[in-house]
């Protein structure tokens, strides 16, 4: 019975709906206060019921994650299992292998039996359950306080608005709402990507736990002489996965050495290891492994490349997530014209799915029957081809684009060296990577595209991007030239890469290069071209604190007018003024139109929300477009209000030290304005020796995001990524990524940059830093700078760690004492292996120490352990930078979330 997902979809599927079964009443009741109107009679009634049912959820959710051991021990035993199975069908004697797991067995399957008397005999067993238990807890746990935290802000954002009473508090309140049914709860990986919660914990089960079992399968293989596996064959041809479907790999690098020096035939293609360090088993890998016995085993038949097989798979989960979309919105909807809406929606979906299923029926259920085989390519294109239905959605089977106009990446008229054209060609050109890299569609084995130089001509940008693998490791490289010849803006590909030279990865790198320049142009949004410019500031439309006298409104008018006159000069599309009207704080400005100047009826006409001060504009958002085409009219609201958004209004932020403070960024709704601050707090500093270079900031919700390089004579020798979150007058800082070359460590980069960013939190009141330590030395090297557990969880999770290391290290220690007394051991080996033995036990003492200390205090304590006091276990007086010891082991091979308090009144 070969190992694969399937061996543990009953335990990951349990354990990963423990933190949907806790959300999904949450949700509920959410849902039915709002359309209650609860927080309209009683808002802190409403927020007490929200947040007592939030935290009964969360004490459910942590007992029933105690079933995350018997899951983990039911994945171990599914492991071994498989081993003996297909060890006995190859005719080995294998009768007493599985013999010490009987009583774990028992204990998976429910009888009389705890899992320590399951496991007093197995402690390798009671390690690797322990510590994969202990993980995915953590991770549920972790899940769910990120989507407690979400529900929050969306109850918030559909909350009573001010100024706003009755039909339109009604109309912003389900607005709000709509808006977060749409992505559902969500929680971010360690990337800041958004996932559904659902997804999020399935994934995160599944693949741990197949590890488990891969893990169990593998070391059994080892102890029945098995030394190599073969790759199974997927009908759906995953592209990541192919160079490695129906290949024999080895084990590990001695397998690989013994099987190849018997002789044996085939020869293995690598080891395994080599296999999922490009990709083998990812995340929703379909493939199995199977014990190889030479003689008696056969390879699956690869078959021909069909790489259509995973765009159909691609195409079905795209959707199936439309259709999980549009039944939540109709079964949480706050009204029922949303409700019977979203039942329309989704019913359209599900024929789409029919129709899906029809055309690739026996393609991705049947191997490789080429005369039984549809023909997929009129299939596909069967569905990617199909009229558009009647939604006003985007139809996401048209085909996709990065939604950044090429033309975003030309100079114009401009100096190519002046500051704002270079920011706005990084963001641009970061903007294409990012949503290249969000795409499912484009980019199913999630890479990661990014922005790694850009140089920019009159006539033409060269820009070039790395391609990570999900390891964070360097893929690939991309260049791209961004021309007009006279046919309008283009991206060509220039080159792609791969950084290890092999021909299969090679190709990869090209065919993903070939995607990403693909739906680079067919893009076609307006291209932020600093020169095009309304002129107009939008708070002119609005009157807090002018009164709403004639001249009063005869000037709100005028800008209005004067903005629609500029929106025809720059943009083309024709359009005028033709009312004005307001509601408590929002001046709602009507706009008309017209095919054709001379027409003397508007083809159509749309509403355009202004909110804030005379002094300045929050919001600028199309209200509703309508007209002879809906898609059309669609456009240009929205083109007419991103190009008014963009203009800037009288601001008022920054100090005399910054350019601007971080509330400052949620303060207002001038993007371009904080955009353009941003990149100065970063780039207009003098670090020294290094420079930085922003190349995108980002608002979403309630975070900015702000990545970019660092550069040393004009080359970049590291990335970072920083995001600021705003929760009420909360204010909280992530170091999510840094990455220095390692030619460069040690020269006090890092510290100058993060040394700047604390001066810029300080000034801006930031509570506090959050940091996930996973990254090269990072655990060592934020626990060296100060930053403490972030809760308890982390600190009980970094002890066991240390309690394993401690264990080794005595382990280590006692060998060397029995080598040294070996016989034939030379005095001077005797008197090392003895020395190495009492350093070993040194730092083993120093370990348990250190447990001994956490154990006589609790948390919360002023002397409970922090990260700084693990960096000291077992630290020479005088340690050197590349010197090694059990402290600072344990920080660097453990990963950690951290914390570091600034201003906690």
């Amino acid at each position: 019975m070969p190992v694969g997902r399937d061996s543990v979809t009953d335990a990951s599927g349990l354990l990963a709906d423990t933190v949907t079964d806790a959300t999904a009443p949450l949700v509920r009741l959410a849902g039915r206060l709002l359309g209650a109107g609860a927080f309209d009679d009683d808002a802190d009634r409403a927020w007490h019921e929200v947040r007592t049912a939030t935290e009964r959820a969360r004490s459910r959710l942590r007992e029933a994650l105690r079933a995350a051991v018997p899951a983990t021990a039911q994945a171990y035993i599914a492991g071994v299992a498989a081993l003996l199975e297909d060890a006995q069908a190859a005719g080995l004697d294998v009768t007493d292998l599985g013999a010490p797991l009987g009583p774990l067995f028992l204990y998976t399957t429910g009888q009389p039996v705890t899992f320590a008397q399951a496991v007093e005999h197995l402690p390798d067993v009671d390690t690797v359950v322990r510590e994969t238990a202990a993980g995915l807890m953590t991770g549920l746990d972790g899940a769910f306080t990120a989507a407690a935290a979400r529900l929050e802000q969306a109850v918030r954002d559909a909350s009573p608005q001010a100024g706003f009473t009755g039909l339109a508090r009604e109309t912003l309140r389900n607005a709000a709402w709509n808006r977060f049914l749409d992505r559902g709860l969500t929680v971010p990986d360690q990337h800041g990507r958004m996932h559904a919660v659902g997804s999020w914990t399935q994934t995160l089960c599944q693949t741990r736990l197949r590890r488990t079992a891969t893990d169990a399968y593998l070391e059994y293989a080892g102890s029945a002489g098995i030394a190599c596996v073969s790759v199974s064959v997927s009908a759906q041809r995953c592209v990541t996965c192919r160079p490695w479907e129906g290949r024999v790999l080895a084990r590990d690098d001695d397998a690989l050495a013994a099987y190849v020096g018997s002789g044996a035939r085939p020869v293995p293609k690598g080891t395994l290891a080599t296999a999922i360090a490009a990709g083998l088993l990812h995340p929703h890998c379909r493939h199995t492994l199977t014990a190889w016995i030479p003689g008696v085993s056969t390879l699956p038949d690869r078959g021909p490349d069909h790489p259509g097989g995973d765009a159909a798979v691609q195409r079905e989960r795209e959707i199936e997530r439309h259709i999980d979309v549009w039944d939540r919105k109709a079964d949480l909807a706050l009204t029922r014209l949303d409700r019977l809406a979203a039942a329309r929606h989704a019913n359209t979906w599900r024929t789409k799915l029919t129709e899906h299923r029809t055309v690739t029926a026996g393609f991705l259920d049947t191997a490789h029957h080429e005369q039984d085989r549809p023909d997929l390519a009129a299939g596909l294109a069967a569905i990617f081809q199909a009229p558009a239905t009647s939604d006003t959605d985007t139809d996401p089977a048209a085909p996709p684009s990065l939604g950044v106009d090429p033309g975003a990446l030309l100079v114009g008229g401009h100096e190519t060296g002046d500051v704002r054209v270079q920011r706005r060609l990084r963001q641009a050109a970061s903007d294409a990577a990012d949503a290249f890299t969000a795409d499912a569609f484009l980019n199913p084995e999630e890479y990661l595209v990014r922005l790694a130089g850009l140089h920019a001509e009159p006539a033409r940008t060269l820009v070039t991007f790395d391609v990570l693998d999900e390891h964070d490791d360097d893929f690939g490289v991309l260049t791209v030239v961004v021309t007009d010849a006279g046919r309008g803006p283009e991206v060509v590909l220039s080159s792609a890469d791969a950084v290890t030279g092999a021909p299969d990865d090679r190709a990869f790198v090209a065919d993903l290069g070939a995607a990403f320049v693909d739906a680079w142009n067919r893009s076609d949004t307006a291209v932020p071209d600093a020169a095009a410019s309304l002129g107009v500031d939008p708070a002119g439309v609005l009157f807090a604190g002018t009164g709403r006298d004639a001249r009063a409104m005869n000037y709100a008018r005028g800008a209005a007018e004067q903005a629609a006159a500029a929106y025809t000069d720059q943009f083309g599309d024709y359009v005028e003024f033709d009312d004005l009207t307001t509601v408590g704080s929002v001046t709602y400005v009507d706009v008309l139109y017209f095919a054709d100047p001379g027409d003397e009826t508007p083809a159509g006409r749309f509403r355009i929300a202004v909110d804030g001060t005379s002094k300045q504009a929050n919001r600028v958002e199309v209200m509703w477009a309508r007209g002879t085409d809906d898609d059309v009219i669609g456009a240009i609201a929205a083109s007419f209000a991103d190009a008014w958004r963009g203009e800037r209004s009288a601001v008022d932020f920054g100090s005399g030290t910054y350019p601007l403070l971080v509330r400052d960024m949620f303060a207002t709704g001038n993007r371009s304005a904080v955009r353009d601050a941003v990149f100065a707090v970063f780039e207009e500093h003098d670090y020294g020796p290094f420079t930085v270079e922003v190349a995108s900031a980002i608002q979403s919700g309630d975070q900015w995001f702000i990545k970019g390089d660092l550069l040393v004579n004009g080359t970049s020798v590291g990335h970072f990524e920083r995001s600021l979150h705003a929760d009420g007058h909360r204010l909280t800082a992530h170091h999510n990524f840094l990455s220095i070359d390692a030619d460069f460590h040690g020269q006090g980069i890092a510290q100058a940059f993060n040394d700047h960013l604390m001066g810029w939190y300080q000034a801006s009141r930031v509570e506090s830093i959050r940091v996930y330590a996973a990254l090269e030395a990072g655990g060592y090297a934020w626990a060296r700078a100060g930053y403490e557990w972030a809760w308890e969880s982390q600190a009980n999770t970094m002890w066991q760690a240390l309690t394993r290391t401690a264990r080794i290290y005595q382990t280590a220690a006692e060998r060397c004492r029995t080598d040294a007394a070996a016989p034939g051991t030379g005095p001077a080996l005797a008197a090392d292996l003895r020395a190495r033995a009492a350093w070993l036990a040194a730092q083993a003492q120093a370990a348990f120490d250190l447990l001994e200390r956490v154990d006589q205090t609790v948390w919360g304590a002023p002397d409970y352990p922090q990260p700084f006091d693990v960096s000291e276990v077992g630290r020479p007086a005088k340690a050197s930078r590349d010197q090694e010891w059990i402290g600072k082991e344990t920080l660097v091979i453990t990963r950690w979330h951290g914390v570091k308090w600034i201003n906690e009144d």
